[in-house]
């Protein structure tokens, strides 16, 4: 493991807030045993209560076939993701979120650069890992973390030059991926 994926692996396990538990385990009936890890980002994972809002998360797959069955595995792997809408929980304590399905081969390609941002540009924003099956899975996650952060700041790099601060480094980067 490199000390850029170190870096990763170790932010991906940063604080997450409790109670995810019934969209994981929601996820991983409707998947099976294809799901290989799970993703928390944008806004709620600042929060303490995922109750509050609409939870995003991405559950890598070994595959799309292994999910979708050959058809929809087929579109799935032209344009993905594949995003789906859940709710579970009663009604005094909801939780609602939106997940993508990504194969574990597309996250890999897709966090490597392209002109395609979707993964590399989002995978390099703060996300924790909220479960993983196995050791395999934590580590595919970090390294496709840490390809994503290269590719996104040889990118922002491009951008212009002259001195600026990190933070002005990263507010050009993000407008820019955002515009």
């Amino acid at each position: 493991m490199t000390n850029l994926e170190a870096f990763m692996s170790a932010d991906l396990d940063g604080a997450r807030p409790d109670g995810l538990e019934p969209l994981i385990d929601a996820i991983g009936q409707r998947v099976g045993p294809a799901l290989r890890s799970v993703v928390l980002y944008g806004s709620t994972r600042r929060s303490n209560n995922p109750g509050d809002g609409l939870v995003d998360l991405m559950a890598v797959v070994s595959s799309y076939r292994a999910v979708h069955g050959i058809g929809a595995s087929l579109l799935n792997t032209l344009l993905p993701p594949n995003v789906y809408y859940l709710e579970t929980g009663s009604d005094q304590a909801r939780l609602r979120c939106k997940y993508i399905i990504v194969s574990e081969k597309t996250l890999r390609a897709r966090t490597r650069g392209g002109l395609d941002g979707y993964f590399w540009a989002r995978f390099t924003q703060p996300c924790r890992r909220v479960w993983a099956a196995d050791q395999a899975a934590e580590l595919l996650l970090a390294e496709c973390r840490a390809q994503a952060a290269a590719h996104f700041a040889r990118s922002a790099a491009r951008l212009g030059s002259g001195v600026m601060t990190d933070q002005q480094f990263w507010v050009r980067a993000l407008r820019a991926t955002y515009g």
